[in-house]
């Protein structure tokens, strides 16, 4: 997951920062992922652990449009969602900012197929 940080490539929107890079591991799945929420802006655990559940039930139930994508382009890639905003955002915001991130990921990859 260190290459994710010196070798990968960065996609905002709004308050969620995706970090990925293209990677080769030995699983079944296309897609390794991560979700960080920093402990710098919500001290509690608590918080922290809600925003991240958050965040991986929302990529739970969106993630086969991009495997299926990933598995066309026969790509595997490792993901890091970093949740940036200062206050707790509801689902739905949350939701919409990393369907956001999914399709921003897909075209980006797509130029660069192409």
């Amino acid at each position: 997951m260190d290459s994710i940080f010196t070798k990968g490539k960065t996609i905002k929107s709004g308050f969620i920062r995706l970090n990925y890079v293209q990677s080769e591991f030995e699983t079944d799945y296309p897609a390794k992922v991560a979700f960080s929420v920093p402990k710098k802006i919500f001290k509690r655990a608590v918080k922290r652990n809600l925003l991240k559940r958050r965040m991986r039930e929302v990529y739970r139930l969106n993630k086969l449009p991009l495997y299926e994508f990933l598995t066309i382009n026969n790509i595997k890639i490792s993901l890091l969602f970093v949740y940036l905003a200062k206050d707790i955002k509801t689902y739905k915001e949350i939701e919409e900012n990393i369907l956001h991130l999914i399709e921003q990921l897909k075209d980006k990859i797509d130029n660069k197929i192409q």
